[in-house]
């Protein structure tokens, strides 16, 4: 159990100190760079926001934390999805009473 939780927060923002993304920026980060360059006036502009936004992609030390970390996420949610879908299952046969009593 605690390898799931110190797994989980390393790629749930918000949760870990310092969430690991695939490409080192937010999508918030993203759209700022969108916005940057549909404000940019000349295309020399453009090109520096565009290689700005490139150099943070390219240059992330997250990029290859994230792949060392990934198939601890992917196990994380493979494992979560089969307990929810035996709970989901367990639901259907149990009778109405013991349910009650569960969720009581």
């Amino acid at each position: 159990m605690a390898q799931l939780l110190q797994s989980l927060s390393y790629y749930q923002q918000g949760v870990g100190s310092n969430p690991v993304r695939q490409i080192g920026m937010s999508v918030d980060e993203m759209d700022y760079f969108s916005l940057e360059l549909a404000k940019a006036k000349s295309d020399q502009e453009k090109s520096a926001i565009a290689e700005t936004m490139a150099k943070t992609i390219s240059f992330s030390p997250e990029s290859d934390h994230y792949q060392e970390l990934w198939p601890l996420v992917k196990d994380d949610l493979l494992n979560i999805f089969s307990r929810t879908q035996i709970a989901k299952a367990l639901s259907r046969t149990m009778p109405a009473e013991k349910k009650r009593s569960v969720l009581s």
